[in-house]
């Protein structure tokens, strides 16, 4: 009975286009009153709403994903203890969109024009990576072939069936992460507005690997 197999690993990468902008604003709010800390909350994201509807976009559009309201305490070393000194509330907000440079410079002209205190971050990313896992399976099995042909052919022995294909679905590796962090404080300044330069984000880049089992002889 022979029992000597050898196992390999295939990979793949692809590098596709970067096809999709988020825009994240964080929304930090504190006051000593719990309804008055809401209120700066609720005032701040209808006034984010507003752009994001005044530059062609829906409700819904704007997603929310994270919302939080706490108290906020001081440590005294004095009397070694934590005292009240009022809320925090914060709340994230997402927008995204195909990649259009005129939409994002107009929102973040209206953004840095109407709201004085909000911290916003721009990432870029493949819309739907899973897309592309049928050609990135294709080249993985074809790298491990490759590869276990390379190395029975150096040691002389031969490559006979399959055994076992290890590969269960899972979504399309990514490998960067793009993002880019704006300061509110540089780029809401008079003489900057609407001057953010076009951005023309690099590739994604998107991985797979799958492992097989062949019989050698």
């Amino acid at each position: 009975m022979n029992n000597r197999t050898i196992v390999i690993t295939g990979t793949s990468t692809l590098n596709v286009k970067t096809d999709y902008v988020k825009i994240k604003f964080d929304i930090d709010k504190k006051d000593l009153s719990y309804e008055k800390t809401l209120l700066l909350l609720i005032e701040q994201i209808d006034a984010i709403t507003k752009i994001v509807l005044k530059n062609g976009f829906t409700k819904n559009d704007l997603k929310t994903t994270d919302f939080n309201v706490e108290k906020d305490t001081k440590y005294d070393n004095k009397s070694k203890e934590y005292h009240f000194v009022g809320y925090m509330a914060r709340e994230t907000l997402n927008l995204s969109f195909p990649i259009d440079n005129k939409k994002i410079n107009s929102i973040l002209h209206d953004v840095c024009a109407e709201i004085k205190d909000v911290d916003f971050n721009i990432s870029f990313y493949c819309y739907n990576p899973n897309k592309y896992e049928n050609e990135l399976i294709k080249l993985a099995v074809e790298d491990a072939k490759q590869k276990a042909l390379l190395i029975t052919d150096t040691i002389g022995v031969k490559l006979k069936q399959i055994e076992r294909i290890d590969y269960s679905f899972s979504e399309v590796h990514i490998d960067n992460s793009l993002e880019y962090d704006l300061a509110p404080e540089i780029c809401c300044q008079e003489t900057t507005i609407g001057v953010i330069p076009d951005m023309e984000p690099e590739d994604t880049k998107l991985n797979k690997s799958i492992t097989i089992v062949w019989e050698i002889e």
